[in-house]
């Protein structure tokens, strides 16, 4: 099936230059176009949604370029961002706390901080760009923070004698507080 260029784009006459463009002894043509939507991540979902939909003749390749293709390096390297971290934060955590059961039990929380970020992204009908990863990035920082507070009480309290069930529950009781004051003022 074929796809009409107007169906994807609004189409304007123009005059370009009539010069035949190589690129590693291949010849190429750019197509541009200017995305007039607020959400450029979903205007290039479409567009590449539509490229991929393209039966091609053989020899041709369609390759993104521009602010697509810089929004995909900014995607990847804020996840490696995210992923790095995670794992500085898991390794100062178990020198800290001087074991890996508490650190883990910290970096746990952190798959809810993601789920709740997309629930509100979505509400909010927005979709995941680069500077909603950086919120991820700094919810996360704020999450570690809340979570080392309250599990330094736990072990705290625990070394004090107290069982489990009754550490984590008056931890809860007496850090939760301090925590939301912590989360509000820095958000």
């Amino acid at each position: 099936s074929s796809v009409q260029l107007g169906d994807i784009v609004e189409l304007q006459e123009g005059t370009v230059s009539n010069t035949i463009s190589r690129s590693k002894g291949k010849l190429f043509a750019d197509v541009t176009g200017t995305v007039t939507s607020k959400d450029i991540t979903k205007a290039s979902a479409e567009v590449e949604q539509k490229i991929k939909d393209l039966e091609l003749p053989k020899g041709i390749e369609i390759g993104v370029s521009g602010v697509t293709a810089d929004m995909e390096e900014a995607f990847t390297q804020l996840a490696l961002a995210m992923l790095a971290a995670i794992a500085i934060v898991y390794f100062i955590l178990v020198v800290t706390f001087g074991e890996g059961l508490a650190p883990f039990a910290i970096l746990f929380s952190l798959p809810f901080t993601v789920i709740g970020s997309l629930v509100a992204l979505w509400l909010a009908n927005e979709t995941i760009s680069v500077s909603a990863m950086m919120g991820m990035l700094m919810l996360i920082g704020i999450v570690v923070t809340n979570a080392i507070v309250l599990v330094d009480r736990i072990i705290h309290m625990e070394r004090e004698g107290m069982k489990m069930r009754d550490a984590i529950l008056e931890a809860g009781a007496t850090r939760l507080r301090p925590i939301l004051m912590t989360a509000i003022a820095t958000i």
